[in-house]
Protein backbone atom coordinates (compact mmCIF):
# COMPACT_ATOMS: atom_id res chain seq x y z
CA UNK A 1 0.00 0.00 0.00
CA UNK A 2 1.13 3.36 -0.74
CA UNK A 3 2.46 5.73 1.78
CA UNK A 4 0.63 8.88 3.10
CA UNK A 5 3.14 11.25 1.25
CA UNK A 6 2.73 8.92 -1.68
CA UNK A 7 -1.19 9.06 -1.86
CA UNK A 8 -0.73 13.17 -1.36
CA UNK A 9 1.24 13.38 -4.32
CA UNK A 10 -0.77 10.61 -6.38
CA UNK A 11 -3.54 12.94 -5.37
CA UNK A 12 -1.65 16.26 -6.50
CA UNK A 13 -0.83 14.45 -9.82
CA UNK A 14 -4.36 14.16 -10.67
CA UNK A 15 -5.70 17.11 -9.27
CA UNK A 16 -2.75 19.79 -9.96
CA UNK A 17 -5.34 22.71 -9.56
CA UNK A 18 -6.52 21.58 -5.79
CA UNK A 19 -9.92 21.18 -6.62
CA UNK A 20 -12.63 19.21 -4.07
CA UNK A 21 -12.33 15.40 -4.91
CA UNK A 22 -16.20 15.04 -4.12
CA UNK A 23 -16.10 17.57 -7.22
CA UNK A 24 -13.22 16.45 -9.34
CA UNK A 25 -13.40 16.78 -12.51
CA UNK A 26 -11.89 14.08 -15.54
CA UNK A 27 -13.26 12.63 -18.59
CA UNK A 28 -10.72 11.16 -20.60
CA UNK A 29 -13.94 11.16 -23.23
CA UNK A 30 -15.01 14.97 -23.20
CA UNK A 31 -18.32 13.81 -20.70
CA UNK A 32 -19.46 14.02 -17.34
CA UNK A 33 -19.57 10.76 -15.36
CA UNK A 34 -21.24 9.77 -11.70
CA UNK A 35 -18.77 7.73 -10.06
CA UNK A 36 -18.76 5.63 -6.98
CA UNK A 37 -16.69 7.13 -4.25
CA UNK A 38 -14.85 3.83 -4.10
CA UNK A 39 -13.92 3.66 -7.19
CA UNK A 40 -12.70 7.93 -6.79
CA UNK A 41 -10.32 6.38 -4.03
CA UNK A 42 -8.87 4.17 -6.58
CA UNK A 43 -8.10 6.69 -9.00
CA UNK A 44 -6.65 8.66 -5.94
CA UNK A 45 -4.40 5.98 -4.27
CA UNK A 46 -3.71 3.77 -6.97
CA UNK A 47 -0.13 3.61 -9.11
CA UNK A 48 -0.18 5.32 -12.15
CA UNK A 49 -1.69 2.38 -14.42
CA UNK A 50 -3.87 1.76 -12.18
CA UNK A 51 -5.63 5.35 -11.91
CA UNK A 52 -5.93 5.78 -15.63
CA UNK A 53 -7.40 2.45 -15.46
CA UNK A 54 -9.82 3.16 -12.83
CA UNK A 55 -11.19 6.71 -14.73
CA UNK A 56 -12.34 4.73 -17.51
CA UNK A 57 -14.04 1.99 -15.19
CA UNK A 58 -15.21 4.73 -13.36
CA UNK A 59 -17.03 6.16 -16.64
CA UNK A 60 -18.14 2.78 -17.73
CA UNK A 61 -19.75 1.52 -14.19
CA UNK A 62 -21.34 4.93 -13.39
CA UNK A 63 -23.49 4.85 -16.65
CA UNK A 64 -25.10 1.83 -15.19
CA UNK A 65 -25.33 2.79 -11.44
CA UNK A 66 -24.86 5.97 -10.31
CA UNK A 67 -24.14 7.92 -7.25
CA UNK A 68 -21.22 9.11 -5.80
CA UNK A 69 -18.99 11.77 -7.14
CA UNK A 70 -18.74 14.22 -10.27
CA UNK A 71 -15.54 13.15 -12.06
CA UNK A 72 -14.21 15.23 -15.53
CA UNK A 73 -11.58 16.46 -16.88
CA UNK A 74 -11.04 19.97 -17.84
CA UNK A 75 -9.98 19.79 -22.04
CA UNK A 76 -6.12 21.07 -21.31
CA UNK A 77 -6.19 17.22 -19.21
CA UNK A 78 -7.83 15.35 -21.86
CA UNK A 79 -6.60 12.46 -22.57
CA UNK A 80 -5.95 12.48 -26.16
CA UNK A 81 -8.65 9.44 -27.98
CA UNK A 82 -6.82 10.07 -30.75
CA UNK A 83 -3.09 11.26 -31.17
CA UNK A 84 -0.96 12.21 -34.21
CA UNK A 85 1.07 9.34 -35.83
CA UNK A 86 4.60 10.91 -36.48
CA UNK A 87 4.51 11.70 -40.43
CA UNK A 88 8.04 11.23 -42.41
CA UNK A 89 8.44 14.73 -41.96
CA UNK A 90 9.15 14.28 -38.59
CA UNK A 91 11.27 11.36 -39.21
CA UNK A 92 13.28 13.31 -41.39
CA UNK A 93 13.54 16.33 -39.34
CA UNK A 94 14.87 13.93 -36.07
CA UNK A 95 16.93 12.82 -38.48
CA UNK A 96 18.11 15.59 -40.14
CA UNK A 97 17.60 14.17 -43.61
CA UNK A 98 15.03 15.46 -46.35
CA UNK A 99 11.84 13.24 -46.50
CA UNK A 100 13.09 11.42 -50.01
CA UNK A 101 15.81 10.00 -47.97
CA UNK A 102 14.14 8.82 -45.47
CA UNK A 103 11.73 7.06 -48.17
CA UNK A 104 15.15 5.84 -50.05
CA UNK A 105 16.53 4.69 -46.27
CA UNK A 106 13.11 2.36 -44.83
CA UNK A 107 12.76 0.88 -48.78
CA UNK A 108 16.17 -0.43 -48.06
CA UNK A 109 17.69 1.55 -51.33
CA UNK A 110 21.20 0.95 -51.66
CA UNK A 111 22.39 4.86 -52.38
CA UNK A 112 22.25 5.54 -48.81
CA UNK A 113 24.89 5.59 -46.73
CA UNK A 114 25.15 3.56 -43.54
CA UNK A 115 25.06 6.13 -41.21
CA UNK A 116 22.43 7.75 -42.33
CA UNK A 117 20.21 4.98 -42.91
CA UNK A 118 20.70 4.26 -39.21
CA UNK A 119 19.85 7.65 -38.14
CA UNK A 120 16.92 7.61 -40.09
CA UNK A 121 15.89 3.99 -38.70
CA UNK A 122 16.59 5.68 -34.86
CA UNK A 123 14.53 8.23 -35.90
CA UNK A 124 11.68 6.25 -37.37
CA UNK A 125 12.29 4.09 -34.06
CA UNK A 126 12.15 6.98 -31.41
CA UNK A 127 8.83 8.17 -33.05
CA UNK A 128 7.32 5.36 -33.56
CA UNK A 129 6.56 6.06 -36.66
CA UNK A 130 4.81 3.33 -38.86
CA UNK A 131 4.93 4.06 -42.64
CA UNK A 132 1.78 4.86 -44.95
CA UNK A 133 1.05 1.57 -46.88
CA UNK A 134 -1.00 3.49 -49.51
CA UNK A 135 1.55 6.01 -49.90
CA UNK A 136 4.09 3.48 -50.54
CA UNK A 137 1.98 1.27 -52.93
CA UNK A 138 1.52 5.12 -54.95
CA UNK A 139 5.55 5.17 -54.35
CA UNK A 140 6.22 2.24 -56.03
CA UNK A 141 3.44 1.71 -58.66
CA UNK A 142 2.63 -1.84 -56.95
CA UNK A 143 0.38 -2.64 -54.66
CA UNK A 144 1.39 -5.60 -52.65
CA UNK A 145 -1.79 -7.48 -52.69
CA UNK A 146 -2.16 -10.87 -54.79
CA UNK A 147 -5.98 -11.52 -55.73
CA UNK A 148 -7.03 -15.02 -55.80
CA UNK A 149 -10.06 -16.15 -57.59
CA UNK A 150 -12.23 -19.04 -57.15
CA UNK A 151 -15.76 -20.07 -58.23
CA UNK A 152 -16.89 -21.29 -54.84
CA UNK A 153 -14.90 -19.70 -51.46
CA UNK A 154 -16.66 -21.82 -48.58
CA UNK A 155 -15.52 -25.14 -49.95
CA UNK A 156 -13.03 -27.17 -47.62
CA UNK A 157 -10.67 -27.01 -50.31
CA UNK A 158 -10.46 -23.85 -51.41
CA UNK A 159 -10.13 -22.56 -48.09
CA UNK A 160 -7.31 -24.98 -47.49
CA UNK A 161 -5.52 -23.17 -50.67
CA UNK A 162 -6.31 -20.34 -49.22
CA UNK A 163 -4.44 -20.99 -45.94
CA UNK A 164 -1.15 -22.77 -47.82
CA UNK A 165 -1.45 -19.31 -49.93
CA UNK A 166 -1.69 -17.21 -46.64
CA UNK A 167 1.77 -18.63 -45.32
CA UNK A 168 3.86 -17.64 -48.45
CA UNK A 169 2.37 -14.17 -48.99
CA UNK A 170 2.48 -13.41 -45.25
CA UNK A 171 6.08 -13.86 -45.35
CA UNK A 172 6.58 -12.21 -47.92
CA UNK A 173 4.82 -9.09 -46.38
CA UNK A 174 1.87 -9.10 -49.27
CA UNK A 175 -1.33 -9.06 -49.07
CA UNK A 176 -4.56 -11.84 -50.00
CA UNK A 177 -7.38 -10.40 -52.06
CA UNK A 178 -10.12 -12.80 -52.29
CA UNK A 179 -12.90 -12.79 -55.27
CA UNK A 180 -15.68 -15.71 -56.73
CA UNK A 181 -15.85 -16.54 -60.36
CA UNK A 182 -18.71 -17.97 -61.33
CA UNK A 183 -19.34 -20.19 -64.31
CA UNK A 184 -16.78 -20.78 -67.48
CA UNK A 185 -14.00 -17.94 -67.58
CA UNK A 186 -13.94 -16.04 -70.71
CA UNK A 187 -12.13 -12.91 -71.46
CA UNK A 188 -14.47 -10.85 -69.00
CA UNK A 189 -12.42 -12.38 -66.32
CA UNK A 190 -9.55 -10.28 -67.50
CA UNK A 191 -11.28 -7.00 -69.90
CA UNK A 192 -14.46 -7.06 -69.06
CA UNK A 193 -16.10 -6.64 -65.34
CA UNK A 194 -13.57 -8.38 -63.70
CA UNK A 195 -10.87 -6.59 -65.16
CA UNK A 196 -11.15 -4.17 -62.12
CA UNK A 197 -10.36 -6.86 -59.75
CA UNK A 198 -7.09 -7.73 -61.66
CA UNK A 199 -5.93 -4.00 -61.48
CA UNK A 200 -5.95 -3.63 -57.66
CA UNK A 201 -3.53 -6.39 -57.51
CA UNK A 202 0.02 -7.18 -58.57
CA UNK A 203 -0.61 -10.82 -59.69
CA UNK A 204 -3.80 -13.42 -59.40
CA UNK A 205 -4.09 -16.77 -58.71
CA UNK A 206 -6.97 -18.68 -60.23
CA UNK A 207 -8.09 -21.91 -57.89
CA UNK A 208 -10.37 -24.20 -60.21
CA UNK A 209 -11.65 -21.46 -62.64
CA UNK A 210 -10.46 -23.70 -65.52
CA UNK A 211 -9.95 -21.64 -68.39
CA UNK A 212 -8.86 -24.53 -70.58
CA UNK A 213 -5.84 -23.62 -73.35
CA UNK A 214 -7.58 -21.24 -75.62
CA UNK A 215 -8.66 -19.08 -72.67
CA UNK A 216 -6.08 -19.22 -70.98
CA UNK A 217 -4.57 -17.30 -74.05
CA UNK A 218 -6.35 -14.15 -72.59
CA UNK A 219 -4.49 -13.71 -69.55
CA UNK A 220 -1.48 -13.27 -71.29
CA UNK A 221 -2.64 -10.54 -73.01
CA UNK A 222 -3.11 -8.79 -69.24
CA UNK A 223 -0.49 -7.00 -67.53
CA UNK A 224 -0.60 -9.06 -64.91
CA UNK A 225 0.74 -12.06 -64.09
CA UNK A 226 -1.29 -15.51 -63.67
CA UNK A 227 -0.88 -18.58 -61.70
CA UNK A 228 -3.94 -21.51 -62.07
CA UNK A 229 -4.46 -23.76 -59.66
CA UNK A 230 -6.34 -26.96 -60.34
CA UNK A 231 -6.04 -27.37 -64.24
CA UNK A 232 -3.46 -28.72 -66.70
CA UNK A 233 -2.14 -25.48 -68.75
CA UNK A 234 0.65 -24.74 -71.12
CA UNK A 235 0.18 -21.08 -71.61
CA UNK A 236 0.37 -19.94 -68.54
CA UNK A 237 2.20 -21.43 -64.98
CA UNK A 238 0.08 -23.93 -63.84
CA UNK A 239 -0.28 -26.53 -60.95
CA UNK A 240 -2.48 -29.46 -60.43
CA UNK A 241 -3.01 -33.19 -59.67
CA UNK A 242 -3.70 -36.29 -61.86
CA UNK A 243 -7.06 -36.56 -61.63
CA UNK A 244 -7.70 -40.04 -63.85
CA UNK A 245 -4.68 -41.27 -62.43
CA UNK A 246 -6.33 -40.95 -58.68
CA UNK A 247 -8.97 -42.41 -59.44
CA UNK A 248 -7.15 -45.18 -61.26
CA UNK A 249 -5.48 -45.85 -57.98
CA UNK A 250 -8.71 -46.25 -56.27
CA UNK A 251 -10.14 -48.40 -58.09
CA UNK A 252 -7.23 -50.91 -58.62
CA UNK A 253 -7.32 -50.96 -54.36
CA UNK A 254 -10.48 -51.88 -54.62
CA UNK A 255 -9.70 -54.80 -57.48
CA UNK A 256 -6.38 -56.07 -55.49
CA UNK A 257 -8.74 -56.66 -52.68
CA UNK A 258 -11.04 -59.01 -54.83
CA UNK A 259 -13.75 -56.45 -55.38
CA UNK A 260 -15.12 -56.91 -59.20
CA UNK A 261 -18.87 -55.09 -58.32
CA UNK A 262 -17.38 -51.68 -57.68
CA UNK A 263 -19.75 -48.82 -57.86
CA UNK A 264 -18.85 -45.37 -58.74
CA UNK A 265 -20.65 -41.74 -57.34
CA UNK A 266 -19.95 -38.53 -58.77
CA UNK A 267 -21.73 -36.13 -60.69
CA UNK A 268 -21.23 -32.12 -61.28
CA UNK A 269 -18.95 -30.71 -58.89
CA UNK A 270 -21.20 -27.50 -58.27
CA UNK A 271 -24.07 -27.10 -60.73
CA UNK A 272 -23.48 -23.98 -63.26
CA UNK A 273 -19.85 -23.93 -62.65
CA UNK A 274 -17.28 -26.22 -65.28
CA UNK A 275 -14.57 -28.33 -63.90
CA UNK A 276 -12.82 -30.96 -65.25
CA UNK A 277 -12.95 -33.09 -62.13
CA UNK A 278 -15.74 -35.36 -62.86
CA UNK A 279 -14.77 -36.52 -66.34
CA UNK A 280 -11.02 -37.14 -65.25
CA UNK A 281 -11.79 -39.30 -62.58
CA UNK A 282 -14.47 -41.10 -64.02
CA UNK A 283 -12.28 -41.64 -67.18
CA UNK A 284 -10.14 -43.19 -63.84
CA UNK A 285 -12.32 -45.45 -63.13
CA UNK A 286 -13.15 -46.86 -66.18
CA UNK A 287 -9.33 -47.43 -66.77
CA UNK A 288 -8.70 -49.63 -64.43
CA UNK A 289 -11.93 -51.74 -64.76
CA UNK A 290 -10.93 -52.18 -68.53
CA UNK A 291 -7.86 -53.25 -68.00
CA UNK A 292 -8.52 -56.13 -65.48
CA UNK A 293 -11.49 -56.86 -68.25
CA UNK A 294 -14.66 -55.85 -65.50
CA UNK A 295 -17.64 -54.89 -67.32
CA UNK A 296 -18.61 -51.76 -66.81
CA UNK A 297 -22.61 -51.23 -65.33
CA UNK A 298 -24.42 -48.53 -65.40
CA UNK A 299 -26.65 -49.61 -62.69
CA UNK A 300 -23.43 -49.40 -60.60
CA UNK A 301 -23.06 -45.67 -61.52
CA UNK A 302 -24.75 -42.97 -59.07
CA UNK A 303 -24.63 -39.09 -58.95
CA UNK A 304 -23.55 -37.63 -55.65
CA UNK A 305 -23.16 -34.07 -56.51
CA UNK A 306 -20.17 -33.78 -54.52
CA UNK A 307 -21.98 -33.21 -51.30
CA UNK A 308 -22.81 -35.47 -47.74
CA UNK A 309 -26.35 -35.61 -48.35
CA UNK A 310 -25.71 -36.55 -52.45
CA UNK A 311 -23.63 -39.07 -51.40
CA UNK A 312 -26.05 -40.41 -49.11
CA UNK A 313 -28.87 -40.67 -51.70
CA UNK A 314 -26.87 -42.27 -54.37
CA UNK A 315 -25.49 -44.66 -51.39
CA UNK A 316 -29.22 -45.47 -51.07
CA UNK A 317 -29.69 -46.05 -54.78
CA UNK A 318 -26.77 -48.23 -55.22
CA UNK A 319 -27.14 -50.64 -52.18
CA UNK A 320 -30.79 -50.91 -52.09
CA UNK A 321 -30.50 -52.02 -56.06
CA UNK A 322 -30.86 -56.08 -56.94
CA UNK A 323 -27.11 -56.27 -57.37
CA UNK A 324 -25.90 -54.13 -55.04
CA UNK A 325 -22.15 -53.49 -55.60
CA UNK A 326 -19.81 -55.02 -52.47
CA UNK A 327 -17.43 -51.83 -52.88
CA UNK A 328 -17.96 -48.16 -53.66
CA UNK A 329 -15.05 -45.43 -55.12
CA UNK A 330 -16.60 -42.15 -54.00
CA UNK A 331 -14.66 -39.27 -56.29
CA UNK A 332 -15.02 -36.81 -53.13
CA UNK A 333 -14.72 -37.97 -49.24
CA UNK A 334 -17.77 -35.60 -48.41
CA UNK A 335 -19.84 -37.99 -50.58
CA UNK A 336 -18.65 -40.82 -49.08
CA UNK A 337 -19.20 -39.35 -45.65
CA UNK A 338 -22.52 -39.86 -46.91
CA UNK A 339 -22.58 -43.09 -47.60
CA UNK A 340 -21.23 -44.31 -44.68
CA UNK A 341 -24.23 -42.86 -43.03
CA UNK A 342 -26.63 -44.76 -45.11
CA UNK A 343 -24.43 -48.01 -44.58
CA UNK A 344 -25.06 -47.44 -40.85
CA UNK A 345 -28.72 -46.60 -41.52
CA UNK A 346 -28.77 -50.12 -43.31
CA UNK A 347 -27.39 -52.30 -40.75
CA UNK A 348 -24.03 -52.52 -42.78
CA UNK A 349 -20.66 -52.59 -41.37
CA UNK A 350 -17.15 -51.62 -43.29
CA UNK A 351 -15.50 -53.37 -44.38
CA UNK A 352 -17.35 -56.31 -43.82
CA UNK A 353 -20.66 -55.58 -45.69
CA UNK A 354 -19.13 -53.11 -48.07
CA UNK A 355 -15.72 -51.29 -48.63
CA UNK A 356 -15.63 -48.16 -49.22
CA UNK A 357 -12.75 -45.40 -50.62
CA UNK A 358 -12.77 -41.84 -51.28
CA UNK A 359 -11.00 -38.85 -52.72
CA UNK A 360 -9.01 -35.99 -51.06
CA UNK A 361 -7.96 -37.00 -47.66
CA UNK A 362 -10.28 -34.63 -46.05
CA UNK A 363 -9.37 -33.25 -42.68
CA UNK A 364 -12.14 -35.28 -41.19
CA UNK A 365 -11.22 -38.18 -42.83
CA UNK A 366 -8.90 -39.95 -40.48
CA UNK A 367 -11.09 -39.41 -37.68
CA UNK A 368 -13.58 -41.72 -40.07
CA UNK A 369 -10.84 -44.10 -40.61
CA UNK A 370 -11.48 -43.84 -44.79
CA UNK A 371 -9.17 -44.63 -47.17
CA UNK A 372 -8.94 -42.73 -50.09
CA UNK A 373 -6.33 -40.79 -52.19
CA UNK A 374 -4.56 -38.11 -50.52
CA UNK A 375 -3.92 -34.83 -52.65
CA UNK A 376 -2.10 -32.34 -50.83
CA UNK A 377 -4.19 -28.93 -51.11
CA UNK A 378 -2.91 -26.91 -49.10
CA UNK A 379 0.49 -27.68 -50.89
CA UNK A 380 -0.67 -26.22 -54.09
CA UNK A 381 -1.89 -22.85 -52.36
CA UNK A 382 2.01 -22.46 -50.93
CA UNK A 383 3.04 -23.64 -54.21
CA UNK A 384 1.08 -21.10 -56.26
CA UNK A 385 1.78 -18.70 -53.39
CA UNK A 386 5.59 -19.45 -54.36
CA UNK A 387 5.66 -19.41 -57.77
CA UNK A 388 3.74 -15.54 -57.79
CA UNK A 389 6.52 -14.65 -55.45
CA UNK A 390 9.04 -15.63 -57.75
CA UNK A 391 7.40 -13.75 -60.96
CA UNK A 392 7.08 -10.69 -58.80
CA UNK A 393 10.41 -10.67 -57.71
CA UNK A 394 11.70 -11.21 -61.64
CA UNK A 395 13.10 -14.34 -60.99
CA UNK A 396 10.43 -16.16 -63.21
CA UNK A 397 8.89 -18.91 -63.89
CA UNK A 398 8.32 -20.78 -67.46
CA UNK A 399 5.31 -21.14 -68.64
CA UNK A 400 4.65 -24.67 -67.79
CA UNK A 401 2.53 -27.27 -66.21
CA UNK A 402 4.10 -27.49 -62.12
CA UNK A 403 2.39 -31.38 -61.08
CA UNK A 404 1.88 -32.50 -57.55
CA UNK A 405 1.65 -36.54 -56.16
CA UNK A 406 -0.76 -38.24 -55.12
CA UNK A 407 -0.83 -41.06 -52.78
CA UNK A 408 -3.52 -43.87 -51.58
CA UNK A 409 -4.18 -44.08 -48.02
CA UNK A 410 -6.00 -47.23 -46.76
CA UNK A 411 -6.80 -47.39 -43.57
CA UNK A 412 -10.35 -49.25 -42.36
CA UNK A 413 -13.16 -49.03 -44.77
CA UNK A 414 -11.73 -51.10 -47.00
CA UNK A 415 -11.15 -55.13 -47.28
CA UNK A 416 -12.11 -58.37 -49.28
CA UNK A 417 -15.29 -59.25 -50.31
CA UNK A 418 -17.06 -61.20 -47.82
CA UNK A 419 -20.23 -63.98 -48.24
CA UNK A 420 -21.89 -61.27 -46.16
CA UNK A 421 -21.06 -58.42 -48.85
CA UNK A 422 -21.68 -60.50 -51.84
CA UNK A 423 -25.63 -59.79 -51.89
CA UNK A 424 -25.48 -58.21 -48.95
CA UNK A 425 -26.93 -60.72 -46.59
CA UNK A 426 -30.00 -59.19 -44.98
CA UNK A 427 -31.08 -56.70 -46.84
CA UNK A 428 -34.32 -57.13 -48.93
Amino acid sequence: MDSPEQLQRNERDLNPRGVNPSAFKADAFGRSAIVPPDTLALVRSGTLPNRIGALVCAFCVSAYIGGGAIISLDPVDRVDASPRHASIADVAALAGVSMATVSRALRDHPHVADATRRRVYDAARALHYVADANASRLASGRSNTIGLLAPILISWYTTEVIAGVEEILQDAELDLLISTRRGLPDERTVFGPDAAFRQRVDGMILVDVFFHEEGAKGLLKAATPAVVVGERLQTVPSLSIDNRLGAEMATRHLIALGHRRIGLIGGQVTPGISSNVPDERMAGYLGALSAQRIRRERGLLADGHFTIEGGRRAARQLLLSAQPPTAIFCMSDEMAFGVMQTARELGLSLPGDLSLIGFDDHPASEAFGLSTIHQPVKEMGRMAARLMTDILAGHGTASRHHPLGLALVARSTTGPPTHRSNGHVGLS
